[in-house]
């Protein structure tokens, strides 16, 4: 499974960046399995590249270059059952934690190698995905609520009132009610809203756009 995210648009004047992951694992009978992390962070102040190696309960190397700041470590314990970034996404789209009362999933425990931290979803409520020219999607949907829980590895905050941006996100079960895709996801910021759409998705050989 690959990634490569990039700023475009007036926002690459003010933070030009490049962002390229790949993880490689098993998956079986909705579980998500990783064993290799990789990414590669390009801007215009600093190149960073990690390996992140999993084994069946867990992280069990991680290396970078530069070398990372080692003075907020993360506990073993606290790695154990856990995703990397990619993997956790594949998480969601599997519906691994999903269900009924909860359609957009719970808790996604998540280790980059560097940071911990959980991924937490509320079930705001049902809606009705309208069709869009660039969204491949419309139909029933679901709004939730997605939040960041810090857990391990981060610098103390400079300000104690700091806290991660409120951020919500649409989804929609496909293929049959196999999969939940993440459909847009919005975030509010200091800058204002930062939204991010899917515009394409593929199941098996059939892509829908």
């Amino acid at each position: 499974m690959d990634a490569v995210l990039s700023t475009q648009g007036i926002i690459e004047y003010v933070i030009d960046s490049h962002y390229t992951t790949m993880s490689e694992g098993v998956f079986d009978q909705r579980k998500v399995s990783p064993r290799l992390f990789i990414s590669r962070y390009r801007s215009e102040e600093e190149n960073l590249s990690s390996l992140l190696i999993f084994d069946s309960l867990g992280p069990t190397n991680f290396e970078s270059d530069p070398p990372f700041d080692a003075r907020y470590p993360v506990p073993e314990e606290q790695q154990r059952a856990t995703l990397d970034p990619l993997s956790a996404l594949l998480y969601v789209i599997v519906g691994t934690d999903a269900d009924d009362e909860a359609p957009c999933g719970r808790h996604v425990p998540i280790f980059d190698g560097i940071y911990r931290y959980n991924i937490l979803f509320d079930h705001v409520r049902d809606i009705r995905i309208r069709a869009k020219r660039d969204q491949p999607y419309a139909g029933p949907g679901y709004l939730c609520d997605m939040m960041v829980e810090s857990v391990a590895g981060f610098p103390k905050p400079r300000r104690s009132d700091f806290s991660w941006p409120e951020m919500r996100v649409r989804m929609a079960r496909i293929d049959g009610g196999n999969y939940v895709l993440p459909l847009r996801l919005s975030v509010r910021t200091d800058f204002g809203a930062l939204v991010a759409r899917v515009t394409r998705f593929t199941i098996g050989a059939d892509p829908k756009q």
